[in-house]
């Protein structure tokens, strides 16, 4: 129970850093959900369907896969995307915001 929560906050980070990011990028938070939602929802399917063997590593099928122990890909993978996927939303989500910083 305890790993399975674990891993549902893992996945809810991730997902909560690919929401940063397109936050930052979008400068605007309704635009963020927006466009998260429709990444998420229409983008993700699509590549699933016409990539079946690399979308296994797109970002939520990454996230999703660590939350529900997904088969497709061992649990360590799925933790190492997740990690990496983390690591370059959150950096590059720090680097745009410190170029778009205003300073007076």
């Amino acid at each position: 129970m305890l790993k399975f929560a674990g891993n549902g906050a893992l996945s809810i980070v991730g997902y909560s850093l690919l929401g940063m990011f397109v936050a930052v990028l979008t400068r605007s938070a309704p635009a963020a959900v927006g466009v998260s939602l429709a990444y998420a929802l229409v983008v993700e399917g699509l590549l699933v369907s016409l990539v079946p063997d690399q979308a296994q590593w797109l970002p939520g099928q990454v996230f999703t896969a660590l939350a529900s122990s997904s088969t497709t890909i061992s649990y360590w993978q799925a933790l190492a995307a997740t990690v990496a996927w983390g690591a370059v939303l959150l950096a590059a989500g720090g680097a745009l915001f410190r170029f778009r910083d205003v300073t007076a």
